[in-house]
């Protein structure tokens, strides 16, 4: 298992081309004509619960793919289809599109609600530390 300071590094180079990403789709946005442009203000507040229902739609449609069995401990669970998503071929290759459109409605609802690339990693990094189970202050490295 990868240690955090290597998936804080890993995470870094993600984090540096999805702010690349976002201030380009920030950008295209923006130069759309209204009533695209959400700088007019001219989406209504239930568009972001839609762009937040998309991205949880996507995550759906990607856990579909994993065929896994549930057990009673984390460590007893089986993906029984690891190896198909893990190598290169047709169920790989819907796993990668499948987590494609989740980055793309990530990416939306972001610039929708305005969040900057530099607070969005500001946060992300925090949230990280603050997950992070060798942290004396963490909650154990479980989500919050």
């Amino acid at each position: 298992m990868p240690n955090f300071v290597t998936v804080k590094s890993a995470f870094a180079d993600l984090l540096a081309y999805q702010t690349r990403l976002q201030l380009i789709l920030r950008d295209k946005i923006q130069s759309m004509p209204s009533p695209m442009n959400i700088s007019q203000g001219w989406y209504p507040i239930h568009f972001g619960v839609n762009m937040l229902d998309n991205v949880i739609e996507e995550c759906i449609e990607a856990k579909r793919l994993i065929k896994a069995r549930k057990w009673w401990t984390p460590s007893e669970r089986i993906i029984e289809n690891a190896e198909a998503l893990n190598t290169p071929g047709p169920t790989r290759e819907e796993l990668v599109e499948e987590l494609c459109d989740i980055q793309i409605q990530f990416l939306n609802a972001l610039v929708y609600f305005s969040v900057s690339p530099e607070e969005f990693a500001k946060a992300l990094l925090a949230k990280m530390e603050k997950n992070n189970p060798d942290n004396a202050h963490s909650d154990l490295g479980q989500r919050s």
